[in-house]
């Protein structure tokens, strides 16, 4: 598993990178949607709940991505590597919060079928849209570099 250019970091350092790289993506992404509950309240700027929670798996795996340099041309397979880890940690928390939501509060039917909907479908959205972002932000990251 080689990711970055240099040949004395060793493969531990290299998955202790990538899960910083993870956890620091997946921390703006938890912040991108607070802002956004929190600007809720605020009847002009409800649109940000439109445009702010989709795109902050995107846009939290570019930032970390591109400002780690140094990864070499394996850009498809660290980005697929970074969204499966990014969904796994989107599914242990959305699993989490619907155990504690369905303690707290007596679900209908209905509700715990979309419960379960979003169990499915949120991690593989958080997944793979913190893998497109990721190989955007290497290949902007590797084009930067290239450009005087």
């Amino acid at each position: 598993m080689v990711l970055f250019v240099s040949s004395n970091i060793g493969a531990q350092e290299q998955k202790n990178n990538m899960l910083k790289s993870v956890f620091m993506s997946y921390g703006i992404m938890l912040i991108l949607s607070a802002l956004s509950f929190i600007l809720l309240p605020v009847p002009v700027v409800h649109f940000a709940i439109l445009f702010v929670i989709p795109l902050s798996p995107f846009v939290g795996s570019y930032i970390i991505a591109k400002k780690r340099h140094g990864l070499i041309e394996a850009t498809g397979s660290f980005g697929l590597k970074f969204g499966l880890i990014m969904g796994v940690l989107a599914a242990v928390t959305i699993v989490i919060s619907a155990l504690v939501l369905s303690q707290i509060m007596d679900l209908e039917r209905r509700t715990q079928s979309l419960l379960w909907i979003a169990i499915f479908i949120g991690p593989l959205y958080v997944g793979s849209m913190s893998a497109l972002g990721t190989m955007y932000g290497i290949l902007k990251s590797k084009k930067t570099i290239i450009s005087p």
